[in-house]
Formats: structure tokens, C-alpha cells, sequence
């Protein structure tokens, strides 16, 4: 004869009172107005009131040597290393650009001999989505990062247009590295 299944009294989950929802909702609030406030001094009051750089006083990026470290392929340049997975090292090309008030890495891909431009990560540039802020330790404010991404090609066939989204999705491990160096800063 088989046994009926008890059940045992549970503990019943706790529903937040009303004190508790008060407190949680002014540490929402603060924290909301703290971000609202770091966003206005640094984004529409011009930051702290540091001196930011023009081009005459950017050093020139410079693209170094391309060195693998283990399954990294790593980008040494004259402002900071930067790196993207070995897997697309016979893929990916690395340029440096220097115009007149900001300088940028541009990423490439090599498709079917061709080259096509994936994004530009920029330094003091006014263009693209903002990523950071990097001190170049010049003597200034750390400078704006940034990303410019550049659409696919519409001569490329499909598996070629995916292989570039596929190659351009390494700017994210590119700004993972530049996360662990410590003059990088998220905003």
C-alpha cells in the first residue's frame, strides 16, 4: 500500500513591507540622481574644467608589433595595447590615423582580397559611440574613447557580409583590454 506524500509547511516567502519599500525606492532615487548629476558635470558642463588636448599636443599613434599571446593576437601602439582573438589575426588589419585634433586605430577585414573598413576606435575624437575615457598622461584630461563602425559592403555575398559582422563583433574584446589597462576608464 503505497504511503500518501506529505507536505511539509514551507516557509513562505516574506513579502517586502511598506518601510521596506520606501527605503529601496530613496536608494533607487539616490543612486538616480547621483548618475543624473555625474552626467551633467562631465558630459554637458565639459567635465572638471581640465584643458583637452588638440592635435598639436596628441602624440602620433603609432601601430607597433602585432604579438600573439596565447589564443590573443596583441596590438602594441604608441597610446595603448589593444587585442582581438588570434582566430581572426589573418583576417583583421590594424591602421593608425591622425587627423587634426584626434587620433584612431581603424580595424580592417581582407575579404576576397579586398579590405573593408570595420571600425575606427578613436581618441579625442567628437565622432562615434562613446566607450571611455583614456589618460594619455600627457598633462591633460583624460581623453574621449570612442567607436565608429562602418556598414557591410552590399557587393559582399552573404557569407562574406558574415564574416565581417563576425569580424567587426571584436571591437568588444578589443575594449575588454583596454579595460584592464588602468588609464582607461568606462563611463
Amino acid at each position: 500500500m503505497e504511503q500518501p506524500v506529505r507536505r511539509r509547511p514551507g516557509r513562505r516567502k516574506k513579502t517586502p513591507n511598506s518601510k521596506q519599500l520606501l527605503i529601496a525606492g530613496c536608494v533607487i532615487g539616490a543612486v538616480a540622481l547621483i548618475v543624473a548629476a555625474c552626467f551633467f558635470i562631465f558630459t554637458l558642463a565639459g567635465g572638471c574644467g581640465g584643458e583637452q588636448p588638440t592635435r598639436g599636443d596628441l602624440k602620433e599613434l603609432t601601430v607597433g608589433e602585432f604579438v600573439r599571446e596565447q589564443e590573443t593576437m596583441v596590438v602594441r601602439t604608441s597610446y595603448a595595447d589593444v587585442a582581438f582573438p588570434y582566430a581572426f589575426s589573418d583576417l583583421i588589419g590594424v591602421e593608425a590615423v591622425n587627423e587634426q585634433n584626434a587620433a584612431g586605430l581603424t580595424f580592417t577585414v581582407t575579404i576576397n582580397k579586398q579590405t573593408h573598413k570595420l571600425y575606427t576606435l578613436w581618441f579625442n575624437a567628437e565622432a562615434g559611440d562613446t566607450a571611455g575615457s583614456f589618460d594619455l598622461k600627457d598633462g591633460f584630461e583624460p581623453v574621449r574613447v570612442s567607436v565608429v563602425f562602418y556598414p557591410v559592403s552590399e557587393e559582399l555575398s552573404e557569407d562574406d557580409r558574415t564574416t565581417f559582422k563576425v569580424t567587426q563583433e571584436t571591437v568588444n574584446d578589443v575594449l575588454d583590454y583596454m579595460r584592464k589597462d588602468s588609464r582607461f576608464k568606462e563611463n
